[in-house]
């Protein structure tokens, strides 16, 4: 825990770093993420992918799996990069 909150602090205090409001609901979620959602175990990635569109950001996951929750390659390609482990 002490490593990873010592991670968490140095990005925290780059000069880049920005904090981005997750200030919606999950309607917006619902409203954002136009492709499937199969149960509760990706909520929190579609929370984050959102929040990730919303700031005009592309999502990074290792996760291929979050593709899912855009309906199209257009919407993939322009908010999503799905990086090989």
């Amino acid at each position: 825990m002490t490593d990873a909150a010592r991670g968490l602090s140095d990005f925290t205090s780059r000069s880049k770093h920005q904090f981005l409001s997750m200030d919606f609901d999950f309607e917006e979620v619902r409203r954002v993420c136009t492709g499937r959602m199969f149960g509760h175990r990706q909520v929190a990635d579609a929370f984050l992918l959102t929040l990730a569109i919303r700031h005009k950001f592309r999502f990074v996951t290792l996760d291929g799996g979050v593709s899912q929750l855009l309906a199209t390659d257009i919407e993939r390609k322009r908010h999503l990069v799905i990086l090989k482990a």
